[in-house]
Protein backbone atom coordinates (compact mmCIF):
# COMPACT_ATOMS: atom_id res chain seq x y z
CA UNK A 1 0.00 0.00 0.00
CA UNK A 2 1.63 3.88 -0.61
CA UNK A 3 -0.16 6.95 -0.69
CA UNK A 4 1.66 10.17 -2.23
CA UNK A 5 1.25 13.84 -1.39
CA UNK A 6 2.25 17.09 -2.87
CA UNK A 7 2.40 20.01 -0.48
CA UNK A 8 4.43 23.34 -0.95
CA UNK A 9 8.48 23.07 -0.42
CA UNK A 10 9.07 25.75 1.97
CA UNK A 11 12.54 26.53 -0.09
CA UNK A 12 10.75 27.06 -2.93
CA UNK A 13 8.32 29.07 -1.22
CA UNK A 14 11.03 30.99 0.02
CA UNK A 15 12.64 31.65 -2.85
CA UNK A 16 9.60 32.84 -4.19
CA UNK A 17 9.03 35.62 -1.87
CA UNK A 18 12.43 37.40 -2.03
CA UNK A 19 12.04 37.45 -5.93
CA UNK A 20 8.98 38.82 -5.46
CA UNK A 21 10.23 41.02 -2.56
CA UNK A 22 13.94 41.82 -4.75
CA UNK A 23 11.30 42.97 -7.97
CA UNK A 24 9.14 45.56 -5.60
CA UNK A 25 12.69 47.13 -4.77
CA UNK A 26 13.34 46.98 -7.87
CA UNK A 27 10.19 48.90 -9.41
CA UNK A 28 9.90 51.47 -6.33
CA UNK A 29 13.98 52.12 -7.55
CA UNK A 30 12.95 53.19 -10.76
CA UNK A 31 9.91 55.39 -9.76
CA UNK A 32 10.64 58.60 -11.86
CA UNK A 33 13.55 57.33 -14.23
CA UNK A 34 11.27 55.14 -16.91
CA UNK A 35 8.05 56.36 -18.35
CA UNK A 36 4.94 56.25 -16.38
CA UNK A 37 3.50 53.57 -18.67
CA UNK A 38 6.06 51.12 -18.39
CA UNK A 39 5.72 51.39 -14.53
CA UNK A 40 2.04 51.19 -14.28
CA UNK A 41 2.70 47.81 -16.33
CA UNK A 42 5.29 46.71 -13.94
CA UNK A 43 3.12 47.53 -10.55
CA UNK A 44 0.30 45.52 -12.58
CA UNK A 45 2.60 42.36 -12.91
CA UNK A 46 3.46 42.59 -9.56
CA UNK A 47 0.36 42.93 -7.82
CA UNK A 48 -1.23 39.81 -10.14
CA UNK A 49 1.05 37.45 -9.27
CA UNK A 50 0.86 35.11 -6.33
CA UNK A 51 2.57 36.47 -3.43
CA UNK A 52 5.41 33.69 -3.23
CA UNK A 53 2.89 30.45 -4.47
CA UNK A 54 5.47 28.27 -6.37
CA UNK A 55 2.35 25.88 -6.44
CA UNK A 56 2.86 22.06 -5.35
CA UNK A 57 6.52 21.41 -5.68
CA UNK A 58 7.37 18.93 -3.11
CA UNK A 59 5.97 14.98 -3.36
CA UNK A 60 5.92 13.22 -0.34
CA UNK A 61 5.47 9.06 -0.90
CA UNK A 62 5.03 6.68 2.28
CA UNK A 63 4.56 3.03 1.56
CA UNK A 64 3.62 0.51 4.19
CA UNK A 65 4.41 -3.07 3.94
CA UNK A 66 4.50 -6.74 5.57
CA UNK A 67 7.59 -8.56 4.82
CA UNK A 68 8.40 -12.10 5.65
CA UNK A 69 11.62 -12.47 8.42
Amino acid sequence: MSADNWGTCPRCQKLAIAKRAARQVQIEQSYGKIPADQYLAMVKEVAESEPGEPGDTLREDHEMGITEA
